[in-house]
This record gives structure tokens, C-alpha cells and sequence, in this order.
């Protein structure tokens, strides 16, 4: 089993790989529409991080990713699943959840990574992250869909400014 596990584990974050996505995924979509739940994606990835690497170099690269996805953890519930995407990209994998509080647990991600700098020795880096959710619509059977709208809702993030969190769609209303 411990095999199993390290080959779905991402090294560096310890957050689920792109491969564990896939079976996560599946099992929960299911168990949501068995259930009649809600499902959705948080989707972000760190701003500027080219930068951070040129300026620091990637051994600081690779410590603010593992900073970044440390602090995003702690922000969530026990039960949610998350991933790493591959490079600097994240998701979080949620059910049993409205659209409003998917909106709060975005945000309480985005405003924690930004007011905890990563601190190595006499260098003190503010990072932050842009964020797009998605839920899934009532009509929609596959995971990839929700997956994708909030990838786009991300790169409005991205486009619009950084560090903020877009939604894709109404998410109040869900």
C-alpha cells in the first residue's frame, strides 16, 4: 500500500499527483451525484513564479512551492483532496459544499499564502496566488468540465490583475 501511495504523491508538496486526480475524482463525482452533493474545484497557482525562480534560484523555487501548498493545506477541511497540478498549479478537490462557502475557503487560501511571507534566512519573499472556482452544474457528468471552468476562472484571475479569486458563474446561487 505504501507503494501505491508514493506513486500518487507528488515528492515535494506531499499533495496528491495529476495521476491520484484521476481516481479521486471519478470515486467523488460519483458519490456527489449518487448523493445529490455538491462538488467543485478550487484551482491556483503561484503569481509571478518565473520570477521567483530567476530572482532566487529553484532550490528557493521549490521551498515556496512547498510554503505555498503548506499554508493552502491548513486552510482546509479534512476531508478535501488536493493536488498538484504540475509546476507551480494546484487544485483542491471539495464536496458537500455550497457555492458561497467554495467562494470563503478561496479566499481564505488567497489572503493566507499572501500575508505569510517565506522566510529564508536574510530573505523575506511575499507571494501570492490567483484563484478560479467552478462547481458542478446540475446538467454536467464529468469532473474534467468543472475541472476546466475553473482553470479559466484562474487565468481571469490572472488576466485581471492577480492575487483575487474569479468564479465561474454564480456560485451563490448553487
Amino acid at each position: 500500500m505504501a507503494l501505491r501511495e508514493y506513486s500518487l504523491t507528488d515528492h515535494l508538496t506531499g499533495w496528491y499527483n495529476r495521476k491520484a486526480l484521476e481516481v479521486f475524482a471519478n470515486k467523488e463525482l460519483k458519490r456527489c451525484i449518487r448523493n445529490d452533493t455538491q462538488l467543485a474545484f478550487i484551482v491556483f497557482d503561484i503569481d509571478h513564479f518565473k520570477s521567483v525562480n530567476d530572482q532566487f534560484g529553484h532550490i528557493l523555487g521549490d521551498k515556496a512551492i512547498a510554503h505555498v501548498t503548506a499554508i493552502a493545506k491548513q486552510q482546509l477541511r479534512e476531508y478535501d483532496q488536493y493536488f498538484r497540478l504540475g509546476g507551480e498549479e494546484f487544485a483542491v478537490l471539495v464536496s458537500h459544499i455550497s457555492g458561497q462557502d467554495v467562494e470563503l475557503l478561496a479566499q481564505r487560501i488567497r489572503k493566507s499564502v499572501a500575508k505569510t511571507p517565506l522566510i529564508l534566512d536574510d530573505e523575506t519573499v511575499y507571494l501570492t496566488v490567483s484563484v478560479g472556482v467552478a462547481m458542478l452544474n446540475p446538467q454536467e457528468t464529468s469532473w474534467q468540465t468543472v475541472l476546466k471552468r475553473a482553470d479559466d476562472a484562474l487565468y481571469r484571475s490572472k488576466h485581471q490583475g492577480r492575487n483575487q479569486v474569479t468564479s465561474c458563474g454564480d456560485l451563490a446561487k448553487i
